[in-house]
């Protein structure tokens, strides 16, 4: 026997209109693109500048070059290449050739190659590549490179002293809930117009109990029961500086419930691809729901999420 078939039903046939009205539009995006260089900074100010040539969309094989800071903070610039593609052998990237270019993961480079490598770029040095086999690797254009860093170095004098951002607060875990309780196929219909599957429930100390069904290929509704027996609320989940996102009526695209530290996940991306789009991360702290992060990578090239630009992040 079902143990919520009424405010169930009612919750989910609020979903109704609000399912067929809602499409995937695209996210605005926060990010400046220059050239070759997109810069992006969150809210506490940390900012990065990423550079790829735009030939890596053709041949699969480039040098991209990361650089991050904090606007809050003197100086403490940080730079990074990223080889994308094969593994390079022998390469070397630089202003001045200096520095060469991991074959399988990241390279950091240290203070001194940083500060020379930002002064010659700030001259506009062009960025060259030596070796063997250099000839069909390429690197960002310098050209660029002034636009990011005036958008840079403009974020260190307009963030405001003393920023320091929205507190981390504290996580609540939960606990998938295992039973043989399951909404009726009618429910699924009226929440998801092809039936809908994948039913989970996830569920918090504090008795409140989060729901979840996949409708329409990889979207997935949520929705909140904030004490048992009570109707269903479509969860409206906080964006960075923008309109809530409706994760209970539009839904999410890729999304997962981390419960063992409650951690709701979610990625936008264009179809196949994995390596561009936007990811945010949500957490509930028994109380609502609040944004954990933001990243963004308007470029499908291969980049790992953890070399995306952050345009949202607690501390």
């Amino acid at each position: 026997m079902n143990r919520h078939p009424r405010h169930l039903l009612r919750g989910l046939t609020l979903l109704f209109s609000g399912w067929l009205a809602a499409t995937a539009g695209a996210a605005e995006s926060r990010i400046a693109r220059h050239g070759d260089w997109m810069v992006g900074c969150d809210n506490l100010g940390r900012c990065a500048a990423l550079g790829m040539s735009s030939a890596i969309d053709a041949t699969g094989a480039g040098v991209a070059i990361r650089i991050a800071g904090d606007a809050l903070a003197p100086g403490g610039w940080s730079m990074a290449l990223i080889p994308i593609g094969a593994s390079p052998s022998g390469l070397t990237i630089g202003p001045s050739a200096d520095a060469l270019v991991p074959a399988d993961a990241r390279r950091d480079l240290d203070a001194a190659q940083t500060a020379r490598w930002l002064d010659a770029l700030r001259s506009g040095v062009p960025i060259t590549l030596h070796g063997p086999d250099a000839a069909r690797w390429s690197a960002p254009s310098a050209e660029g490179f002034t636009q990011a860093w005036r958008e840079l170095s403009r974020a260190r004098l307009t963030m405001p002293p003393g920023t320091r951002g929205p507190e981390r607060r504290r996580l609540a875990p939960a606990v998938e809930v295992f039973s043989s309780s399951r909404l009726p196929v009618q429910m699924l219909h009226v929440a998801c117009p092809d039936g809908g599957r994948d039913l989970r429930r996830f569920a918090w100390a504090n008795q409140a109990t989060l729901w979840s069904v996949t409708c329409a290929g990889p979207r997935q509704l949520w929705l909140l029961e904030p004490a048992p027996y009570q109707s269903l609320v479509p969860l409206q989940l906080p964006d960075a500086g923008a309109a809530s996102i409706a994760a209970g009526t539009a839904g999410l695209t890729n999304s997962a419930f981390e419960f063992d530290f409650g951690i709701l996940r979610a990625s936008e991306h264009p179809p196949g691809r994995e390596d561009c789009g936007i990811q945010r991360a949500w957490a509930f702290d028994g109380r609502e729901w609040y944004l954990l992060e933001r990243r963004e990578m308007p470029r499908c090239v291969g980049l790992e999420p953890s070399d995306w630009i952050a345009t949202y992040s607690r501390r």
